[in-house]
């Protein structure tokens, strides 16, 4: 969905460019999509958004875990998460992001923790999301 080159460069040894693609893949989602994305057809986004947004929370570099997760509140927002995403596909993810934030929020400083909680509760204000996903981590 966005290329060859944002895939090879999240996965680049260089953090420079791995922030860089990063930053490319939020701009992109964050302005007006195109046609081809709109009217319940952004589904194919909205996951791959999904799979890029888990390559920036494992990452090292604490700008790009920042940068992953305005990804995921970006992904779970309209009109990346459009008519044709179900209930069910959002949960899904919910239930893959819910333990990575729990885990990051554990090892982070404290500014770092703080984002990260902030962003675990706020993806629970979706209206499909199932806040039994929360409750069951704890």
């Amino acid at each position: 969905m966005f290329g060859a080159r944002a895939w090879t460069g999240i996965h680049s040894e260089s953090w420079r460019v791995r922030e860089a693609c990063a930053q490319a893949v939020l701009n992109f989602l964050e302005m007006p999509l195109p046609d081809k994305y709109l009217n319940g057809k952004s589904k194919k986004l909205f996951l791959a958004s999904m799979e890029f947004t888990k390559i920036c929370l494992d990452d090292k570099i604490l700008s790009i875990f920042f940068i992953g997760l305005k990804i995921l509140s970006t992904g779970l927002a309209p009109p990346v998460c459009g008519t044709d995403v179900s209930p069910a596909i959002v949960n899904k993810v919910l239930k893959e992001f819910s333990p990575i934030l729990v885990e990051k929020i554990q090892e982070l400083n404290f500014r770092a923790r703080e984002i990260s909680l902030h962003s675990l509760l706020s993806i629970f204000r979706h209206p499909a999301a199932n806040v039994g996903i929360l409750v069951i981590l704890y």
